[in-house]
């Protein structure tokens, strides 16, 4: 399974109550594009494959649990089915909150 890799905003933001990890709807979606923990803060930053042919961002499903002063951010398993033809190539996954700006959380790396 791949390892989920921060992004370096996303403690600050935490601190900067940016992000409800219980409320908010999370959302993930595919790229092809090299993420940079350090320089990138929001979803616009990381353009996305194109939506087509079944691909949109799916929800989480999320759920947030505290105990003993360790966090756990939880999320169902999703799988996108292709419609008419196929979806473009991609190499990671990265998740946002679906709010107004969308701050960003991390990413998987596929490879």
């Amino acid at each position: 399974m791949a390892s989920f890799n921060k992004f370096e905003c996303f403690v600050g933001d935490l601190g900067d109550k940016k992000h409800n990890l219980d409320a908010d709807t999370l959302k993930v979606y595919l790229t092809n594009n090299a993420p940079s923990a350090s320089a990138d803060s929001i979803k616009t930053d990381l353009t996305g494959i194109t939506e087509q042919n079944g691909y949109a961002p799916a929800d989480i499903q999320n759920g947030w649990s505290e105990t003993g002063g360790t966090g756990t951010l939880t999320g169902v398993d999703y799988e996108w089915t292709g419609s008419g033809g196929s979806f473009g190539a991609f190499r990671y996954v990265r998740n946002f909150p679906n709010i107004s700006v969308k701050f960003i959380l991390g990413f998987y790396p596929l490879l």
